[in-house]
């Protein structure tokens, strides 16, 4: 029994060895080779590079390298191996398989396979060259994340599902053609690819996720085609070289997607079927144009706002270089933040139809020299003319009734305000950094409220060394004893 025992054995390993040595993966343009166990309960075989996993009576998988000297360099994947008599075909590249595998150059996939796994050859930072055979339908989560070393990939039709954050931070990855079979782009697939220069979505696409091209800094124009019927959040972030943005017929909801700064943006373009929105002279307004939506940031020179429109949208002219925008006198409404970092307009008049000034609407417009506050308005914001140094006086109208913190924070060349009776309430920290705050008048005989700041000791009107505070005739008692007005050194009665 012993000797026949004996005899199979020595059999099986020169019918082995025999197989093992007829080829292997690395030879260029081999469809099949044939392989050796390594682990018969695990089911695990091996050829001189490579490691295979059996999936199913005639299928396998390729799990990892066997590589131990570092050298892996160029991969042939097979479409089949071969084990004694059996022939298993490769259909999948199993997750994590190559993951951090700093030695691989090249790999070539062949079009029995039909998917990669999650983090398939993520961290591989020499890989330079990736050919995927038509076949493949499936591509994991961060497949290929991280490889900075990647700068181009053809993606075949035939896939019709990327994980999310497939190619996350591949760095010098300029171009990648998405297959036409893709439904959607999932979140961040993308992502901080910072020298990705263009990308075509496919029309197959109908939902962006989020972050898909946050980060992709070289971006020059992006075009989202008319099957798509939402986008994520962030979906660029801030896209400094983007020019030129296209919406599609089918998107109803941006979604913040002109939250962020494009600094190169010269025009906006939507198609001419969307229900929701419209351009005009490449500039976005909602379908009826009664709100302005997003001026283009690289727009130069002067802006009429057309008449008929009522409500100038949150970071409407945000970070634009605009040197004088007229605004109609249908406009009734400015949302927050409408002209943040506006710093080449020097004046601007609001329409006497404007209740409100929202939060930061005129923040850093550091050339802000004159504005005027209508008489309608009954609130100034939080930080709404936050760091506008070129200001040197503001008139606040008997309508107005309350002023947000940190309303004037960072006018340092403030000298003089005048603040109504009709103020009841003031935010905390109101001239914070007015250095050159000389003279503030209040002229109600109560102290308006102050909102205290977190620590209640803390400054919270700003100029009390400097400034001399004017109050009514018979009230420099009660400012004295009235915290924070008590905090001013020099109070005096008009």
């Amino acid at each position: 029994m012993k000797t026949t025992r004996l005899f199979e054995t020595t059999l099986l390993m020169v019918l082995t060895c025999a197989n093992f040595c007829a080829c292997s993966s690395d030879d260029e343009g081999l469809t099949t080779v044939n392989v050796h166990i390594v682990d018969g309960d695990k089911k695990l075989f091996t050829d001189t590079k490579l490691m295979y996993k059996i999936t199913t009576d005639n299928k396998a998988e390729v799990v990892g390298t066997n590589d131990t000297n570092g050298d892996v360099g160029s991969l042939h994947i097979p479409e089949n191996i071969v084990w004694i008599n059996s022939t298993y075909k490769i259909t999948s590249i199993d997750s994590y398989a190559f993951h951090d595998c700093q030695s691989l150059t090249a790999v070539t996939i062949p079009s029995s396979v039909t998917s990669i796994g999650i983090s398939t050859f993520s961290g591989c930072n020499n890989l330079t060259s990736i050919n995927i055979s038509n076949g493949v339908t499936s591509i994991g989560e961060s497949a290929f994340s991280d490889c900075n070393n990647l700068t181009s990939i053809n993606i075949p039709n035939s896939v019709t599902s990327i994980g999310e954050e497939a190619f996350y931070s591949c760095r010098n990855l300029t171009s990648i053609t998405l297959p036409d079979h893709i439904k959607k782009l999932e979140h961040g697939i993308l992502k901080d690819c910072s020298n990705l220069t263009s990308v075509t979505i496919p029309n197959s696409v109908t939902d962006i996720g989020y972050l898909v091209f946050y980060g992709c800094d070289r971006l020059t124009s992006i075009t989202i085609p008319n099957s798509v019927t939402s986008i994520g959040e962030d979906i660029l972030g801030n896209g400094y070289y983007i020019n030129s943005i296209t919406i599609g017929s089918s998107l109803t909801s941006l979604n913040g997607f002109f939250d962020f700064d494009f600094p190169s943006l010269t025009s906006i373009t939507v198609d001419k079927d969307n229900p929701n929105y419209c351009s005009v002279d490449g500039v976005l307004f909602n379908k009826d144009k009664t709100t302005l939506l997003r001026m283009p940031e690289n727009r130069s020179g002067k802006y009429t706002i057309p008449s008929g429109v009522t409500t100038l949208g949150g970071h409407t002219f945000c970070m634009s270089i605009l040197t004088s925008v007229n605004i109609p006198n249908s406009v009734t409404q400015i949302e927050n933040s409408t002209f943040w970092g506006c710093t080449n307009l020097t004046s601007i008049n609001i329409p006497n139809n404007v209740t409100r000034i929202e939060n930061s609407t005129f923040c850093g417009c550091v050339n802000l020299a004159f504005i005027n506050i209508p008489n309608n308005v009954t609130r100034i914001g939080d930080y709404s003319f936050n760091e506008c140094t070129a200001l040197t006086t503001v008139t606040i109208p008997g309508s107005v009734t309350s002023i947000g913190e940190c309303a004037f924070i960072h006018c340092i060349h403030l000298t003089s305000v005048t603040i109504p009776s009709s103020v009841t309430s003031i935010g905390n920290e109101l001239f914070y950094d007015c250095i050159a705050l000389n003279h503030l008048y209040i002229k109600a005989t109560t102290p308006p409220a102050v909102t205290l700041s977190y620590y209640e000791e803390s400054t919270c009107l700003g100029g009390e060394d400097s400034a001399i505070l004017h109050v009514p005739a018979g009230c420099k008692d009660i400012y004295s004893k009235t915290f924070p007005w008590s905090k001013y050194k020099n109070i005096v009665e008009e």
